[in-house]
């Protein structure tokens, strides 16, 4: 349980004033294990089922006149579609749910552990609910996998949320950019992205020396997920946002040798975007190159570095210079 109180002095021609709330939430779990063979064949299997609830009050005190960018700030909601008009919601910061909620999440982990714990598999299945509407939110599903291989270790996670069971973003979510007749841009659809509200994927391996390959990716649906929009107290945000679809991604390296490192990133766009920011491609496409060298010393008290990172909106490179002085600070004797 707990409470929220906030104050405010306006700049502008407002009167100070003062906002409070409560929120309080309660987490049921239990977690079964077995084991499968001996030595070091030996399996774990856990299991863990898991019911979390939260719900807030009402805030005591006016709402503010706009939204703010706290987790904490509650303004006023915004105005639902009128007539036969669909417009898309005014983009917003993040900002507390306004009026009472109610949430649940119910949860079902299961984690499977070599004996060493080089090697593991774990994947959580779980739904969300709003109680206070009597709807079902987004299913989600976060899973893992550690790998140890003869030349270092392989990792991968993935984290997908969607809608299913008849769920559905509220009314009025949809893209934030308008052409020029102020309609939403609709993007070319993707058979795989289109599927989700939200999927981060990471996969790296790498070596025992620290060498490694790496690739991520982060795709929103247009509309936005829930999850994403929400503050500090609820599961998720069941209010219309307006956001683009979107897809950037990352593919890099790293590599060591003696007390230098390394390392090469591209990003790139996995989908289509509404507008270029700087009028190239709006198609999938890398965006920009990074590149970078640091030093360690001999002592490990202090790094030096260059990193080069070339951009499509710049036409030359942008070189930034790092001298770390940090770990002197641990070296020190009082």
């Amino acid at each position: 349980m707990n409470g929220t109180v906030s104050g405010y002095a306006f700049e502008a021609a407002l009167s100070p004033q003062v906002n409070a709330r409560a929120v309080g939430g309660l987490d049921v779990s239990s977690k079964l294990s077995r084991t499968f063979g001996q030595g070091n064949a030996r399996l774990r299997h856990e299991i863990e089922p898991k019911v979390a609830w939260v719900g807030g009050t009402s805030q005591a005190g006016p709402g503010l006149p706009n939204y703010a960018y706290d987790e904490l700030d509650v303004a006023a909601p915004l105005p639902g579609p009128t007539g036969n008009a669909q417009p898309v919601p005014i983009r917003r910061t993040l900002s507390a749910i306004p009026g009472p909620f109610e949430q649940l999440q119910v949860s079902l982990r299961n984690r499977v552990v070599m004996p060493s714990g080089a090697s593991s598999v774990d994947l959580t299945l779980g739904q969300d609910v709003d109680l206070q509407a009597g709807l079902l939110s987004e299913t989600w599903a976060q899973g893992s996998v550690q790998r140890a291989v003869p030349f270092g270790n392989v990792s991968a996670s993935v984290t997908a949320r969607f809608l299913a069971f008849g769920a559905h973003l509220a009314k009025g979510s949809g893209s934030a950019t308008v052409d020029a007749s102020g309609q939403p841009i609709v993007l070319p659809p993707s058979r795989v992205l289109d599927a989700f509200t939200w999927l981060q994927l990471n996969v790296t391996a790498a070596d025992r020396r620290g060498d490694n390959v790496h690739v991520s990716l982060s795709a929103v649906g247009a509309g936005g997920s829930p999850l994403l929009q929400a503050g500090l107290d609820p599961f998720f945000d069941p209010r219309a946002v307006a956001a683009d679809a979107q897809a950037p991604g990352d593919v890099g390296v790293s590599a060591r040798y003696s007390g230098a490192i390394v390392g090469y990133d591209a990003l790139f766009y996995a989908r289509n975007i509404p507008v270029s920011p700087c009028g190239k491609s709006t198609g999938a496409h890398i965006y920009q190159h990074s590149a970078s060298l640091v030093w360690d010393s001999p002592c490990h008290c202090w790094k030096a570095g260059v990193n080069v990172v070339l951009n499509e909106c710049n036409a030359n490179p942008a070189f930034q210079f790092i001298v770390d002085l940090s770990s002197l600070a641990d070296r020190r004797s009082f």
